[in-house]
């Protein structure tokens, strides 16, 4: 068969005025544009799916203007094949770190700071976890036979461990769900006897109000031996909440309209009327966006960065490793917005037209991996615009109003009304553009279900004509930087008080970590007014509605003031 395939081949070679074209592979283009776009992302270190490469490859094929490409899974499955490709798990946390500052921390930073100190006072301090009772995720069943999935299991400790470079290790820290396990109790051990340190909480996770008296109970150990050790601890300590950024996005003019989505029945703030907005993730804050930046100017946001020495919220101070927290916690928002409508805040508007017809696949993508909203604005070349958005607000759920806590930054924008909006179904059931009083009244007349800090901004939201004006203000009111707001609540006699930073019994260091009991007191909201001068509360029913806003001095010129009301008005 060979013979005569060598014969075939050989007479339409010699065959005058034919030309003979060895047959290959249909689609090889675009196989090979895949190939190249899976290298140039392991490079970056960034992981690619089986899904994803399916993806990718349509949006190739239609960029290379081949036609009739469907990307089945058979064929993925044939390149990855032929490419030598398989699934792997992805193992260790090297690209974690970034080299040129792993690099300057070992050359530089680090000898400086340990110049004086023996091994015995240098120390580590790293933690690991892991989850108890896990059955494995495969197992082995004969051809046609089925087995029902469970959940994965959740239980877990976290470990702790605290060694110096000497050698020596002090007991670790771990940390569980029971105060007190059945097994110790029925051995009759004492932890320290058993050689380590035992804390709890109900995630087993290691929080602040679990370090502090480790670290305090360690120092003194330390005293007591006259150490005066270095220690060096790992990004280890979780914050009892999570981080997140808003967008509020206002239209036009007389009235001014905000666009406001409402959640779906699942998942945190059911059924509420919210912003387009969402969590941060890691991506968000990756330095790869400092190069995609520097494409289309130098200074970076510069009309964006907080000036120095203006008021700055914990989550806004810059962290090593990151890109400058409010331009990470822009692109948080700018993502999150273009994950829940379909609406995209990005620059040079020009390279915008030709995405139009690849939004929906884009989007899915960012949907199911954060990381892929940077390949889209490098795919594209395109930035996300940062100038655009005006920080206005931070807020954080006090300690008592839920079991899922948020710190949320709130940027402001000018929109356009008249602009698509397409919600994500999964997450939203719908949105409306409506002035911010349409808004306050549809709460107040209990038709719609909305959150404390979307009441209370939109009644700041109020004091504005139009979205221009708006944003004019915000970007002047900028410079002032942003605070924290955290409302103290208090439960009393017919309902709640929350109190708001300015309020004369504010407490001058409230407990944001959630280590002191809930406020009660035995009066009516009306005896805690009682001889209070400077008032910025809302107080709130027993079935915790806002029945009254009282504020009676002015925030300016570092905010525009929020506009008081009343059930009644």
């Amino acid at each position: 068969m060979n013979k005569q395939r060598e014969k075939i081949l050989a007479l339409l070679e010699n065959t005058p005025g034919k030309s003979f074209v060895s047959r290959k592979r249909k689609f090889d283009i675009v196989a090979n544009a895949a190939i190249k776009y899976h290298e140039d992302s392991v490079q970056k270190g960034l992981p690619v799916s089986f899904t994803d490469l399916q993806e990718e490859s349509k949006l190739l094929a239609n960029n290379l203007k081949v036609q009739n490409f469907c990307g089945s899974a058979g064929w993925v499955a044939n390149v990855l094949k032929s490419n030598q490709l398989q699934t792997v798990g992805l193992q260790g946390e090297e690209m974690g770190s970034d080299p040129e500052i792993s690099e300057k921390w070992i050359t530089e930073d680090s000898p400086e700071i340990l110049q004086g100190y023996k091994n015995a006072e240098i120390f580590k301090c790293d933690g690991t976890g892991s989850y108890l009772r896990s059955t494995p995720r495969k197992t082995l069943l004969k051809v046609g036979q089925r087995i029902k999935g469970s959940k994965k299991a959740t239980e877990r400790i976290s470990v702790i461990f605290y060694c110096s470079s000497s050698g020596e290790k002090i007991p670790p820290l771990i940390i569980g769900r029971s105060k007190k396990p059945r097994a110790f109790t029925k051995a009759k051990l004492g932890f320290k006897k058993v050689g380590f340190t035992w804390a709890n909480n109900t995630k087993a996770w290691m929080t602040k109000a679990v370090f502090t008296p480790w670290l305090e109970e360690l120092n003194e150990r330390m005293e007591k031996q006259n150490h005066s050790p270095v220690s060096f601890s790992a990004n280890m300590v979780s914050l009892p909440w999570r981080e997140s950024a808003s967008l509020i996005i206002a239209a036009g003019r007389d009235p001014m309209k905000i666009l406001m989505l409402q959640r779906g029945a699942a998942g945190s703030f059911a059924k509420a009327r919210v912003f387009p907005g969402g969590v941060v993730e890691s991506h968000d804050f990756s330095e790869r966006w400092t190069h995609l930046f520097r494409r289309f100017f130098d200074n970076i946001g510069k009309a964006s960065l907080i000036p120095e020495g203006a008021a700055r919220a914990p989550c806004l101070v810059n962290r090593p490793g990151e890109i400058a927290r409010e331009i990470g916690m822009r692109i948080t928002a700018i993502r999150e917005t273009f994950e829940e409508t379909g609406i995209l805040f990005a620059q040079p508007a020009s390279s915008l037209l030709p995405i139009k017809t690849e939004v929906a696949s884009w989007r899915k993508r960012v949907l199911k991996d954060a990381a892929h909203f940077y390949d889209m604005c490098d795919h594209h070349s395109i930035y996300p615009d940062v100038d655009a958005l005006a920080i206005w607000s931070d807020w954080l759920t006090p300690i008592d109003l839920s079991s899922k806590r948020f710190d949320t930054v709130f940027f402001v924008a000018e929109g356009d009304d008249a602009v698509q909006v397409d919600v994500h179904r999964d997450e939203m059931d719908m949105f409306e553009w409506s002035s911010p009083l349409q808004s306050l009244l549809a709460r107040m007349e209990r038709k719609v279900k909305m959150a404390p800090p979307q009441i209370y901004e939109l009644s700041r939201l109020m004091q504005f004509e139009s979205a221009k004006d708006l944003l004019k203000f915000a970007v002047e009111r900028q410079k002032y930087g942003c605070d924290l707001t955290l409302p103290v609540r208090v439960r009393c006699s017919d309902g709640i008080v929350a109190i708001f930073p300015g309020d004369d019994s504010y407490p001058a260091e409230p407990d944001i970590y959630g280590k002191e009991p809930v406020l009660t007191s035995p009066k009516t909201a009306e005896e805690l007014r009682e001889g209070v001068i400077r008032l910025h509360r809302v107080e709130s029913d027993l079935r915790d509605v806002a029945r009254a806003f009282h504020f009676n001095f002015s925030l300016e010129p570092q905010h525009c003031d929020p506009m008081p009301f009343n059930a009644q008005s």
